[in-house]
């Protein structure tokens, strides 16, 4: 019975929607557009060109929805980032299409408490079958269904912050799952894990030759290139012979294998960025709308826990010593790498919190401090980052339980619980007759004031 009282309290702000406002029709509108162009830019990711005409509205999108110009700056960030990994600008419609689809489509679950929006990408998956007569690429259309029905479900129950973004994040990977199956099948026939084994590391071994192929060519290239200016020819050749008995295929081969093995982080890390920006998007429309009282500040604060905190500063101290090319290495490493998000967030807002905190030649120290690390320490800054908001959620919670036993010993001390009686049966702290009487003068005195 608690656990349906409990139930029933967290999604009571949906059931009596006579005192939220009404929802305008202009944001809904804008809403199943939203969602509309998200699931459309999605089927056209691979088409370089109209994944361009994608990106102008979702920039609008992005932009509109997000109002804070924190927010939009970390956004495009973001997006800049997936431009540079996918080597265009499909990268970053892609990546705004998600956050962009996943917040407005939960939106619209959590206001209107029906499945009904659903159909809004499952129209454009067939709309872009039409299109593009590839079932892959539709299939796209609706990738992020799971994610934002996921989303709503976590908003609706009023979960934490951190586990609303984990729910978007097993939408993500169930639906890369899903789509990583049926290519699996379509093209092996089967999904045996024998079959898929012996395939994965067929792939890795013609990727690494890929590589070397790669590197013979460059090499090639520079040494042409080195022949033409005599001057420079003979320095620029012992440095060519230096890389090419660095990369050997050996070296490659391991290379790859690395990659293969941080392959679940890297899904993970994807999977958690794009979250934590389309969790911030439906929080920020709420606001927009008027809806922000459904909002608890547990579902507003972004916060990891001390247990992962500890899990993470010891995997990062780990991976300095152990070979992660073994089993234990490989797990030490894609738990670091999973965490490595959440806790950059943390430490971002930590150093804020640092510069707001702080005065005159304090403040300027910390300012330069950061500036000069995000300009030299290159991918080192997200590390760092992270063992910042490691350290700032440890200590957090030291000083919580600290003041929480500080304020319990205080209370004892002035109310203790137990107490001697002395012989004519009285405890040491009773009060006489007399005071008594002055204590029932003042809360009469009191109640007449209040």
């Amino acid at each position: 019975m608690t656990e349906k009282t409990n139930l029933g309290a967290a999604t009571e702000p949906w059931k009596a929607r006579e005192r939220l406002p009404a929802v305008k029709k202009i944001d809904m509108l804008l809403a199943c557009a939203a969602v509309l162009i998200s699931s459309l830019g999605l089927c056209f990711v691979d088409n370089e060109k109209v994944s361009y005409f994608f990106l102008i509205p979702l920039l609008f999108f992005a932009v509109w929805g997000l109002r804070s110009p924190g927010g939009v700056t970390m956004v495009l960030f973001a997006a800049l980032i997936s431009s540079v990994l996918f080597g265009s600008l499909s990268g970053a419609a892609a990546f705004l299409a998600l956050v962009v689809g996943v917040g407005s489509l939960s939106w619209i679950f959590t206001v209107t408490a029906r499945p009904y929006a659903a159909a809004i990408p499952l129209g454009a998956a067939i709309g872009g079958y039409l299109l593009t007569s590839s079932l892959p690429m539709a299939a796209l259309a609706v990738s992020f269904l799971p994610a934002a029905a996921l989303l709503a479900v976590a908003t609706v129950t009023h979960q934490r912050r951190t586990t609303a973004i984990c729910f978007c994040i097993g939408g993500f990977l169930l639906s890369l799952l899903i789509g990583l199956g049926a290519f699996l099948y379509q093209t092996l026939g089967t999904l045996e894990l024998s079959e898929i084994t012996a395939f994965l590391e067929r792939f890795r071994a013609s990727l690494a030759r890929e590589l070397v192929t790669v590197r013979d060519a460059l090499i090639a290239a520079m040494r042409d290139a080195a022949s033409a200016d005599a001057a420079s020819g003979k320095q620029m050749e012992e440095t060519l012979t230096k890389l090419e008995a660095t990369l050997t295929p050996a070296v490659l081969e391991e290379i790859v294998a690395l990659f293969f093995s941080i392959l679940p982080a890297l899904a993970v890390m994807a999977a958690s960025v794009t979250a934590f920006f389309a969790q911030l998007y439906l929080n920020v429309t709420y606001y927009r709308t008027g809806w922000k009282e459904v909002l608890t500040l547990q579902a507003s604060v972004f916060s990891m826990s001390v247990v992962s905190s500890v899990i993470y500063a010891v995997g990062f101290l780990l991976t300095m010593f152990v070979n992660a090319g073994t089993v234990f290495g490989a797990a030490v490493q894609n738990i670091t790498l999973m965490l490595l998000p959440g806790f950059c967030v943390m430490g971002w807002g930590a150093i804020l919190a640092s510069l707001r905190l702080s005065r005159g030649g304090q403040r300027i120290f910390l300012i330069i401090l950061l500036v000069i690390s995000c300009c030299c320490a290159g991918f080192s800054i997200f590390y760092f980052l992270a063992l910042w908001g490691a350290y700032a959620a440890i200590m957090t919670s030291l000083q919580m339980k600290m003041a929480q036993k500080i304020s319990e010993m205080g209370t004892t001390g002035q109310r203790p619980d137990t107490h001697e009686e002395n012989e004519d049966g009285k405890t040491e702290n009773d009060p006489t007759e007399d005071e008594k009487n002055d204590e029932d003068d003042q809360d009469g005195d009191g109640n007449r004031n209040g």
